[in-house]
């Protein structure tokens, strides 16, 4: 026994330095790539390709365009070095990435050729990041947790900003580049996926925020169907207000304003802007920053009907039409969502304090956007918020619910109810109400205020924001949410102790994770304070929307 122990060290010793000193290789439909071996946080070693071109960089003529399949390339192509981020402009006002940045990352614990006696082809999860559609970038969610299972983990830049969602509304600039590139990074794994080992006809799509309401959107979409199986959509959806820009040609307008451009003829527009420097497009961003935090700026359309539209109608008309896919669902949000916002007001108590004492100019800009409220209504809209929450300088905690229910919950649990009624498929929704040692809070304030937006991804996607897992809570955490979604990729089904929502239908019923091995059933007739935030939207976008 002791020889066999002995010879079982001496080949895991063998093979860890064999993995060490070469670099897995494989050929997909454009050529042949390179990758690096890596290791898990639990020491599992997996194989790791970035930076794979999934279409053409989207520049000089092609800016403005929808995305095209890349040329396929000559050699051995380097997928060891993390891609540029797309051109944007981020949270604090820096603007970085370049315009060449349509890639794809792709992370396997078992390439084909890797696979054994069994020969079984891996689910496969695909991740859209979040970011507000103006920032972020697809490596900021890594596989390190992820792949200590038996999983495919691949992540994707798409088009941000003005580049990836600028729209006239017509057939020239319809809008919503950015989306057709995450269509076209969808159509590549299905081509590709096989060779590191994936199933094609098992892919789960997922997203956070930004991304989550993307998640659900290509649920929506004609573009996406037959690309993907399940939907897991944490902390957004295509319900939330501001997933769908209500405005597009007053920012089209301000930016060809901006730069000197013609703002009558769209191909005049198109053309101008295409000569322009990107840096300078992407800066004119600031113009919808009208106070300290970012505000909403540019995001998905509506789109003339035609062959290449992403979606051409509302997301609640789709819905109610039937016409979206009808497959598994899992939404999610957090117990305090709004510390995405009240985290950095927390942090800032003069920003605090003059919201409070200009609370009926700087409200409709911090929840919407500087266009969407005629300055005569915003008093009346603000006050009726304040009177509703009650707020006050000392109502801290109502001001995150406020923030909350207004940005993400409501909508969400809208989504939800209307899903089950229509769908046959399951659909699931959590509550993340686990604070663990660390939050994403932290960024702004070391005070414990709760479950900020984006903690839960922490304990499924190794980030630059999360800390290696020390407390024995926290890995327990870690691992039941990896399960999750483990569960879910694989069968579209959490299991018997898992509620669906139409369990309980015309209510809501979701499941709140308290912590490891802690999840209770909560059911509610809404989420989020529904009717309150209907009245509202409905009285600042003058439309059906709910």
């Amino acid at each position: 026994m002791l020889n066999i122990t002995v010879l079982s060290a001496f080949l895991l010793c063998t093979l860890s330095l064999i993995y060490a000193t070469t670099q897995p290789e494989l050929t997909v439909l454009q050529g042949a790539l390179k990758g690096l071996y890596k290791k898990t946080l639990g020491n599992r070693l997996y194989s790791s390709f970035e930076g794979i071109p999934y279409a053409k960089p989207p520049q000089g003529k092609y800016r403005f365009k929808e995305p095209s399949l890349p040329r396929p390339w000559i050699g051995v192509f380097n997928a060891t070095r993390e891609p540029s981020k797309c051109l944007q402009i981020n949270f604090i006002g820096e603007i970085t990435g370049s315009e060449d940045c349509l890639y794809i990352n792709v992370y396997t614990p078992k390439l084909s050729f890797e696979a054994g006696e069994e020969k079984k082809s891996l689910d496969v999860i695909a991740f859209i990041h979040g970011g507000g559609f103006t920032a972020m970038e697809s490596t900021f969610h890594k596989a390190n947790i992820l792949l200590d299972r038996d999983i495919i983990f691949v992540t994707f830049n798409y088009r941000l900003g003005a580049l990836g969602f600028l729209s006239m509304g017509d057939d020239v600039l319809p809008g919503n580049n950015g989306l057709k590139d995450q269509a076209l990074a969808l159509r590549w794994i299905q081509g590709n996926i096989a060779f590191f080992g994936g199933n094609p006809s098992s892919v789960t799509l997922a997203g956070i925020s930004a991304g989550g309401a993307c998640c659900h959107l290509h649920t929506l979409s004609p573009l996406s169907r037959g690309m993907f199986k399940g939907a897991m959509c944490m902390s957004g959806a295509s319900l939330n207000y501001w997933a769908i820009d209500q405005s597009p040609k007053y920012r089209a307008h301000t930016v060809a304003n901006e730069l000197g451009c013609p703002v009558n003829d769209t191909s005049l527009m198109v053309k101008c802007l295409s000569s322009r420097p990107a840096e300078h497009i992407v800066d004119v961003t600031r113009r919808f920053w009208p106070w300290k935090l970012p505000s909403l700026s540019y995001g998905p359309v509506v789109e003339p009907a035609g062959p290449n539209a992403f979606i051409s109608d509302q997301p609640i008309n789709i819905l109610k039409q039937r016409e979206a896919l009808d497959m598994p669902l899992l939404l999610s949000f957090v117990a305090d969502e709004g510390l995405n916002i009240g985290a950095a007001l927390h942090g800032e108590t003069d920003w605090l304090n003059e919201l409070m004492d200009n609370w009926d100019e700087i409200l409709p800009v911090l929840l919407f956007s500087a266009d969407l409220i005629p300055p005569s209504n915003r008093s009346m809209i603000s006050q009726k918020i304040k009177e509703y929450y009650n707020i006050d300088k000392s109502s801290e905690e109502s001001l995150i619910k406020l923030i909350g229910d207004c940005m993400f919950l409501h909508k969400i649990g809208k989504l939800a109810k209307l899903q089950a009624a229509l769908n046959s498929s399951p659909v699931y929704v959590y509550r993340f109400s686990y604070r663990g040692d660390h939050s994403i809070a932290e960024l702004f304030t070391d005070d414990d205020l709760g479950v900020s937006h984006g903690d839960d991804a922490l304990y499924l996607t190794d980030t630059p924001l999360s800390k290696n897992f020390t407390s024995e809570t926290d890995i327990r955490m870690s691992k039941e949410m990896v399960d999750m979604w483990v569960s879910f990729a694989a069968n579209g089904s959490l299991g018997q102790d898992w509620v669906t929502v139409g369990d309980y239908y015309p209510k809501i019923a979701f499941n709140d994770i308290e912590g490891p091995s802690t999840k209770r059933t909560i059911i509610v007739d809404d989420i989020g304070e529904e009717e309150f935030w209907d009245d509202v939207l409905a009285m600042i976008f003058h439309s059906d929307l709910n």
